[in-house]
């Protein structure tokens, strides 16, 4: 399954899938095995989470598509009542539709957690599985965010959105330290493209996706009950971004299919136990394979 130590590795390729003013930013790496679909999350984009995984992936036989969701990095915005986690959804599923994409593992890390279960819960052939990183998926009480809220704000916002690129290497390298654990070192940085992060269309996509967050999720969580696919939810039960046990437990009572794992990393673990995440992509395309529900 994996690639020959002697071969040279796949090339990376960068695209824009999509209608006009609907387009979306694909990074994609390999060419044969089950696809994976990699999804960012808040203040995220493509590059953070491909960074760490593409390589391993696709030396492990995968082919590998991370996706700007919309509005982040190289994609489109798209309306703000546009960009709740379901409405993601559907424009992710066109994107997919468009590359071809089939019967993949989707690995969403954090707020990207949200759009992947109603991804999932679509139906369809798009996705076959699902690994779960650090998800942020359950119904939460908005923090007071008032660095968002004014960035957002009518008369002031426009003028803090256009200044934030300029201060967000030193603010990004702040957050990225306050989530780390005692003893972890800062990730690599050629995974945070700092400046295009806080680009102004980011900023109004992430306060539209919170706003529609709670209602989407409210609003799956009968519906989870019906997946049957394989979930592996990847957790730090330290977390200190999210209270990641909570959204562990609501994804586990309602989703019948989902197994936890417990890793001490972090909420960024995808960039510090890479091998961890790539255990539980095999784990669900063995049981995908096999035709197990639920991992042990």
């Amino acid at each position: 399954m994996s690639r020959h130590p002697s071969s040279p590795a796949p090339r990376r390729r960068v695209r824009r899938v999509g209608p006009p003013r609907c387009r979306q930013r694909v990074v994609q790496q390999g060419t044969t095995g089950r696809p994976v679909v990699l999804l960012h999350g808040l203040a995220s984009l493509a590059d953070e989470i491909f960074h760490p995984l593409a390589e391993p992936l696709v030396d492990a036989g995968f082919r590998v598509t991370a996706i700007d969701r919309p509005g982040y990095g190289g994609s489109e915005a798209a309306s703000s009542g546009a960009m709740g986690p379901d409405a993601q959804a559907r424009a992710l599923e066109r994107t997919l539709a468009r590359l071809r994409v089939r019967d993949a593992i989707v690995i969403a890390h954090s707020a990207g957690a949200a759009p992947a279960l109603h991804l999932a819960r679509r139906g369809g052939d798009r996705v076959a599985g699902l690994v779960l990183i650090s998800p942020f998926c359950r119904p939460t009480r908005p923090r007071a965010a008032l660095g968002l809220r004014a960035a957002t704000a009518p008369i002031i916002g426009p003028s803090i959105r256009r200044l934030l690129p300029t201060v967000a290497p030193t603010l990004g390298r702040s957050m990225v330290r306050a989530a780390l654990h005692r003893g972890q070192a800062m990730p690599d940085p050629r995974a945070f493209p700092w400046r295009r992060m806080a680009q102004p269309s980011a900023v109004s996509a992430m306060a539209a996706e919170l706003r529609g967050f709670n209602a989407d999720m409210i609003g799956l969580r009968t519906q989870l009950k019906r997946l049957s696919i394989p979930t592996l939810v990847l957790m730090d039960p330290d977390d200190r971004v999210i209270d990641s046990k909570a959204h562990a437990r609501w994804l586990d009572s309602r989703l019948p299919t989902c197994a936890v794992r417990s890793i001490p990393a972090g909420h960024l673990m995808h960039h510090f136990e890479p091998a961890a995440v790539l255990d539980a992509v095999v784990s669900v395309d063995v049981a995908i394979q096999v035709g197990m529900r639920r991992i042990a």
